[in-house]
């Protein structure tokens, strides 16, 4: 009934660390995402998301070659790394021209230090690293325009697909920058010390959630941080000013953004809650007036979601449940009366979707 197949793309001009990046699985004929995220209806948001992810392979390599040796300058090198990509997605070319020599001052300093043969390996990532900095910049500086300034043979760019989580993060900060720039515009002549300080608190707060995610560590505390900086611009800003629609609009993005990251961070419980928002849909969909076959059919997946949901809060392995949950749905689909009340159809689709992301063996 359903099939289902992975499709893989190596990045050019990189034979040398062979990385291969999961694009999209195929079930029957419906593309779905490789993780949880919304459509991006954003034209170049596919190469945005590929730059960051690029970048954040850039960092892990480096971290795993240098190990325990240079360890402070190691750090100062991510540092570096993490105000590059902050102001490159807040659309600062002047800052991240300037981010750049101090990376390379950086760099040179980790490479002679390390000596060799490591010191060349590390240089050639660094050769990487930088040119996917300056990719993301072009890239960010190009969302919502049709133009695309290079093709690094890069197929994410595709319009109506999911673009997975890191899409839907990408997304939320492209929105909170363009908030934050909507504020200061409407704003004007008369912002505040206070306010001023404050927009500079949440864009701080914003670079280290960034931060966080290229370097591989928790965001909780900086997502904190980034939520608290809000509360106080929102105070300082004040209520029933031209800016409260835009203030909504940034508070709504910036929780969007919360939730988005913590599930990029925590794959396996955002995919779970999509199953458990799944079967809840589906079965308001199909209503009680159901076959008796129908009704044992929904008995069995809701047991199946339960056994599920409780061996990923023990972290136990879920391929059996998965399996019952898939069969429990299946039967059900079996058993159903055409025609199928209205949302059920999708409801099914969707929820076979994501019990398939659930998947061990497909988890990216």
């Amino acid at each position: 009934m359903f099939g289902l197949r992975s499709l893989f793309r190596s990045r050019p001009n990189l034979a040398s660390q062979n990385r291969a990046r999961l694009n999209i699985e195929q079930f029957k004929c419906r593309a779905l995402p490789s993780g949880f995220g919304s459509v991006l209806p954003i034209a170049g948001a596919g190469q945005v998301i590929a730059d960051f992810q690029h970048i954040r392979s850039d960092v892990q390599s480096l971290t795993r070659l240098v190990g325990s040796q240079a360890s402070g300058q190691l750090a100062t090198v991510r540092a570096d790394v993490t105000k590059l990509v902050a102001d490159a997605v807040a659309g600062s070319s002047s800052a991240v021209t300037a981010d750049l020599k101090t990376l390379s001052t950086d760099e040179a300093a980790l490479v002679k230090s390390l000596g060799s043969p490591l010191g060349g390996r590390a240089a050639t990532i660094f050769t990487n690293l930088q040119r996917d900095i300056l990719a993301l910049n072009a890239d960010v500086a190009g969302l919502g325009t049709t133009h695309r300034g290079h093709d690094r043979g890069d197929d994410d760019d595709r319009e109506g697909h999911d673009l997975g989580q890191t899409g839907t993060v990408i997304r939320d900060l492209v929105a909170v920058r363009n908030d934050l720039r909507a504020l200061t515009g409407i704003l004007g002549s008369k912002i505040t010390p206070a306010v001023t300080n404050d927009i500079k608190a949440v864009q701080t707060a914003l670079g280290s959630v960034i931060g966080d995610l290229v370097n591989g560590t928790s965001p909780t505390k900086d997502l904190t941080n980034l939520n608290t900086a809000l509360t106080t611009l929102t105070k300082d800003v004040g209520s029933g000013t031209p800016a409260q629609g835009i203030l909504t609009a940034l508070t709504n993005d910036i929780q969007k953004l919360t939730t988005d990251v913590n599930a990029l961070t925590n794959p396996t419980q955002a995919a779970l809650a999509r199953v458990q928002a799944d079967v809840k849909s589906l079965e308001s969909a199909l209503g009680s007036n159901l076959s008796t076959a129908a009704k044992a059919d929904v008995a069995a997946l809701d047991a199946a979601i339960a056994a599920l949901g409780a061996d990923v809060a023990a972290g136990k392995a879920i391929a059996t449940d998965l399996g019952n949950a898939l069969t429990s749905e299946f039967n059900l689909l079996r058993d159903l009366t055409s025609p199928l009340p209205a949302g059920a159809r999708q409801s099914l689709v969707r929820l076979a979707a994501d019990l398939v992301r659930l998947s061990p063996v497909l988890s990216v």
